[in-house]
């Protein structure tokens, strides 16, 4: 669930592992984009030393409204089972009218992320232009990319400043989620 920790989760996965027949398929929805290092050590703490899931596929998926919707409800019952919203209208109505702000939020955050990204395409194109005709480029090499100011930042530092599961962000209010697809390896 939601609100899950660390020892829940690696159970959960030996519990699967167990479960399933060498080869079988386990898909994951999580908010935590750094699940697979826990299910992992979940699976080889009860199964022993060699045993880890095999990644199929990490996916990240962006989330429906009523997804959203869910999340927010969620996080307003500090886990308290979900049932209890719908005997509480005003509850309800606030988690709509949140889940609403939510979702207008991302859309202005995607919308501002997919600019950028435009900005960064463009001004590699322009320095990769400047460079087959001899010019100085302004996108340095070694993985670094331009800054809002013009300041050269590495690429990994600004994919973590645009991570919404940074720490102190409630992961339940994010846009997307993560799916993974796991398989327990044959024998």
């Amino acid at each position: 669930g939601a609100t899950s920790t660390g020892p829940e989760v690696a159970a959960m996965s030996a519990d699967v592992w167990r479960t399933l027949r060498p080869g079988g398929v386990f898909l994951l929805i999580s908010h935590n984009a750094k699940r697979q290092a826990l299910l992992d050590a979940g699976v080889r703490d009860r199964h022993g030393a060699y045993a880890a899931w095999e990644c199929l596929e990490v996916r990240r998926c962006r989330l429906s409204p009523q997804a959203t919707l869910i999340n927010v409800l969620r996080s307003k019952l500090n886990g308290r089972p979900l049932a209890e919203a719908f005997k509480d209208p005003k509850l309800l109505q606030e988690a709509a009218v949140e889940a609403k702000a939510a979702m207008r939020q991302m859309a202005f955050i995607e919308a501002f992320r997919e600019f950028k990204a435009r900005k960064r395409r463009a001004a590699a194109a322009a320095a990769a232009a400047a460079a087959a005709i001899g010019g100085d480029g302004s996108v340095g090499a070694g993985g670094m990319t331009l800054g809002d100011a013009g300041e050269q930042r590495p690429e990994k530092e600004e994919a973590e400043a645009e991570d919404p599961s940074a720490p102190g962000r409630d992961p339940r209010l994010q846009p997307f989620c993560w799916c993974y697809v796991l398989r327990k390896p044959r024998r």
